[in-house]
């Protein structure tokens, strides 16, 4: 496993938010990933390929 250094943000939504989508998670991701974060953390196959 590397060794990442700095904040990993989960990018995730319950399946009954609104913001479970991916479009919008993908959205998220690239907020934090263009704010400085080290990674994201994702959790469904359609949000992963989304990002």
């Amino acid at each position: 496993m590397p060794n990442i250094k700095g904040l990993i943000v989960s990018c995730q939504a319950p399946a009954s938010s609104p913001l479970h989508d991916p479009v919008v998670i993908a959205a998220m991701a690239e907020a934090a990933i263009d704010r400085g974060a080290a990674g994201v953390r994702i959790d469904t196959p359609a949000h992963i390929k989304a990002v």
